[in-house]
């Protein structure tokens, strides 16, 4: 985005053209990935920040973070991918993101799917998420391996 050239997820996509960089936005504008708590109930071996049941000390407080919530709707950000570690584990999960929403941004979240039951699903649909990733690792020894805590 700072070239003018798009970003990689655009160059892979490029068939949308420059007016519409991916299906999700119309926008040519950067999105962004937060990753809203350091805290996971797996234990994976592939797990870019090395999150753990307990987290990290030093992660946003809810006021904090919804200070970057307004940041983002203020910014006229099209996308923001809610991740972690395990993002459903944030207490402040369900208003982090339906702030969002409710400022214009669409919002995906990534995923473990553990903690996705029925009502969890139907309540991220009813708050408007756009997209849920959900990681699938296998127990191959030739994967990573994941494990509940």
């Amino acid at each position: 985005m700072v070239t003018g050239r798009g970003t990689v997820s655009f160059q892979i996509k490029g068939s949308y053209g420059r007016r519409a960089p991916s299906k999700f936005t119309s926008m040519l504008k950067p999105i962004v990935f937060w990753n809203l708590t350091s805290r996971c109930n797996l234990y994976c071996q592939h797990c870019y920040i090395s999150a753990s049941p307990r987290g990290w000390a030093a992660e946003l407080s809810k006021a904090e973070a919804l200070n970057v919530v307004s940041d983002i709707i203020e910014l006229g950000l099209p996308l923001v991918t809610l991740t972690g570690g395990e993002p459903l584990l944030r207490d402040d999960f369900w208003d982090i993101a339906g702030r969002l929403i409710e400022g214009g941004v669409k919002v995906a979240v990534s995923t473990n799917g553990t903690l996705i039951s029925e009502d969890v699903a139907v309540k991220l649909a009813k708050l408007g998420v756009s997209y849920v990733g959900i990681s699938l690792d296998s127990v191959n020894p030739n994967s990573t391996i994941c494990l509940e805590v």
